[in-house]
């Protein structure tokens, strides 16, 4: 199951994905500096939550795994942040939130198309405009799909650190709208592996801009990393900013 995938990394998370102020930087230009309450989904350890709150906001963090909620409640009552750490499904973010009661909504990391369908996806983003306030935004990021499946990418660069090297590659299935995403963890000091494979839909750029505007956000922009580059078929991600 995919929750295994992420409790299995959990205790490297930090290390394989540290956080960087370039993203931290991105969320804070493009939300309103006086937006009181923000959501992250899919916020893992809660490095970017935790970054982004302040004693003039309060920050709500949602991952589905349980283990990396749990190293969240720690790094927030070690750090006494005003943030909370919930497990939760990113599909019932409507019953977690009231309607029109957030200034910001992030889903960064690729957590998307973990939703593995369009119409998964679109839940979700009905959800996220229903709990928006009236130009509020939500902050996303994917894969760079529209590259991934164009140049038929055999997987993503793989991250080596003195301690680990984390190995990523796809499996094309030509007869399913999914490609699968093959992992492959080595812990250098043990020798352990831990292997994973897990399906995700490659949303890509057309399709996000439908999703999106059906759901009836406007003003979409996308860009092609966290320094606001513009968006190419030749940029790694595919990250988008919208407003209620």
């Amino acid at each position: 199951m995919e929750n295994n995938f992420y409790e299995s990394i959990a205790d490297w998370y930090d290390e394989i994905f540290p956080h960087t102020k370039m993203k931290e930087n991105f969320v804070k230009r493009h939300i309103n500096q006086e937006t009181k309450n923000i959501v992250d989904i899919g916020c893992a350890t809660g490095s970017l939550s935790l970054s982004i709150s302040n004693s003039d906001n309060f920050v709500t963090g949602i991952d589905s795994d349980r283990v990396m909620i749990e190293k969240a409640q720690r790094k927030a009552y070690v750090g006494n942040s005003n943030c909370e750490f919930i497990t939760a499904d990113m599909l019932d973010t409507k019953e977690l939130f009231l309607q029109n009661s957030q200034g910001a909504v992030i889903c960064l990391g690729n957590t998307l198309v973990h939703l593995t369908s369009v119409e998964r996806m679109q839940n979700f983003l009905n959800q996220a405009f229903y709990i928006l306030k009236d130009g509020g935004k939500i902050i996303g990021q994917i894969i760079n799909y529209d590259r991934i499946l164009n140049e038929r990418l055999d997987g993503l660069p793989t991250i080596d650190t003195d301690s680990l090297n984390f190995k990523r590659m796809y499996e094309y299935d030509d007869d399913s709208t999914l490609i699968h995403f093959h992992t492959y963890l080595t812990i250098k000091r043990s020798g352990k592996l831990i292997e994973n494979n897990i399906p995700l839909y490659p949303l890509h750029k057309g399709e996000l801009i439908k999703l999106l505007t059906f759901s009836g956000f406007k003003d979409i922009k996308l860009y092609g990393n966290m320094n606001d580059q513009e968006w190419s078929l030749k940029t790694q991600p595919t990250v988008f900013v919208a407003s209620k």
